[in-house]
């Protein structure tokens, strides 16, 4: 079943292809690649858009691989009866290795600034809070912290941000919780943001981008169709997280059986080939997240620990397919605003027309203020309508179905070909 419905990608795939094809993609893609049409890197810019993508090749070109482990309950207080644990998060790159504490909430911390700092890029989500502190709930909690944090090193504007490098790296606690104080301190789009900018090179970059970064008219126009494909990714991955969660519900049962059959037929013939199906799993596991491997847990006997780390690799593809989504319908909403706010002006001009005409010159000053109101509030929404619109188009937003359906679809089929060997093999030796 679950295979089944990886292979059904395919389609969407195509789908998602052609419908790519008919937009016309960004000059530059977030690859550094590029097509042309919808949105413009202006002229004289070259320069400027060759270094930029120079730039965000290099910034990822080193992988900074992530562990989250150990999780430490803070101690209890009068005060503090229940308190947070405190998960290790290590980091390592090239012969760098940091350490570091951080709780839930420094995650969310984090996730928060990303978000208000680059409007318009997918942040990863993170996993819902919740008060459990059972091992496995923690063991899994790591996981996705950790699938969090590899989801955002591969962005290189949140790669070279300051709040995400003082996160990973900032081990003590009093220079952690004065860079939080610092973050807090100002807002984005304010003098404040902008000096401080000077010495966050993610930030820096992003605002130069998004100041190069030049639309034309209807560059939105291709969003909608994207926008319509995620609803049937979104029912996709959503099937394919059912059928992983029903494998990870019968991992007890496979264990029992395999037990079973080794007693009944030849025992280390079953183990040997069951440890050969465990490894073929984890090299399939890896063509999404090759840090997986590096987890103690993922030696476990298939399928339990194994389907489990598909299971939520599955659900953060989805959670940025949500993200996507919210985006994009924030920006039709934003659409929709402008334009009914566009025609509240004309409504006030033609008011403010009437009011001359008829002598009723009393009532000119309080339409002046409707009209500078509304026109500030217009403002405001074509403001981040167009960084959104920036944001996605600069990050190749037009082929995020592409990708995602060719990211499953592969990820299904490297599952597909252990498990038919496996089964083969099995039919051999019964």
């Amino acid at each position: 079943m679950l295979f089944k419905l990886c292979y059904s990608c395919t389609d969407l795939t195509v789908a998602a292809a052609a419908a790519d094809r008919e937009s016309k993609a960004p000059h530059s893609s977030g690859g550094g690649g590029g097509g042309g049409g919808s949105s413009t890197f202006g002229a004289g810019d070259e320069e400027f858009w060759a270094s930029h993508f120079a730039w965000r090749r290099e910034a990822v070109a080193d992988e900074i691989k992530v562990r989250v482990c150990d999780p430490v309950q803070g101690a209890r207080t009068i005060m503090n009866p229940t308190p947070a644990f405190y998960f290790k998060v290590c980091a390592f790159e090239h012969e760098k290795e940091s350490e570091v504490r951080r709780r839930f909430s420094e995650f969310e911390f984090l996730q928060e600034v990303l978000q208000k700092r680059y409007a318009g890029l997918v942040v990863p989500r993170l996993p819902e809070k919740r008060v459990v502190k059972t091992s496995s709930f923690l063991k899994e909690r790591a996981r996705e912290l950790a699938l969090f944090l590899s989801s955002l090193l591969r962005v290189p504007y949140f790669r070279a941000d300051g709040t995400v490098q003082a996160f990973l790296t900032e081990a003590n606690p009093h220079r952690w919780e004065a860079v939080k104080a610092k973050v807090a301190a100002y807002q984005p789009g304010t003098a404040l943001d902008r000096n401080a900018s000077d010495k966050n090179e993610g930030r820096a970059r992003w605002l130069e981008a998004m100041q190069h970064f030049h639309l034309e008219q209807n560059a939105v126009l291709p969003f909608w169709e994207v926008l319509q494909h995620l609803s049937a990714l979104s029912e996709l991955l959503n099937s394919i997280m059912d059928a992983a969660s029903r494998m990870v519900g019968a991992a007890s049962e496979y264990t029992d059986a395999l037990s079973d059959l080794a007693d009944r037929v030849n025992r280390p013939k079953v183990l040997q080939l069951d440890g050969h199906l465990s490894e073929s799993l984890r090299d399939a596991v890896g063509v999404l997240d090759d840090f997986v491997s590096q987890w103690s847990e993922a030696s476990a006997p298939f399928p339990g620990m194994l389907v489990k780390n598909f299971y939520q690799v599955v659900r953060q593809e989805l959670d940025d397919v949500v993200e996507m989504q919210r985006l994009l319908t924030r920006l039709q909403a934003l659409e929709r605003t402008i334009l009914k706010l566009d025609e509240n002006v004309q409504q006030h001009f033609q008011a403010q027309a009437r009011a001359k005409n008829t002598g009723r010159v009393d009532q000119i000053p309080k339409l002046n203020e409707k009209i500078t109101r509304v026109v500030y509030k217009k403002k405001l929404a074509e403001t981040e309508r167009d960084q959104i619109a920036k944001a996605l188009l600069l990050t190749d937003m037009e082929h995020f179905v592409q990708r995602k359906t060719e990211t499953l679809r592969n990820l299904g089929a490297s599952f597909a070909v252990p498990f038919r060997s496996y089964l083969v093999q099995l039919e051999d030796l019964l």
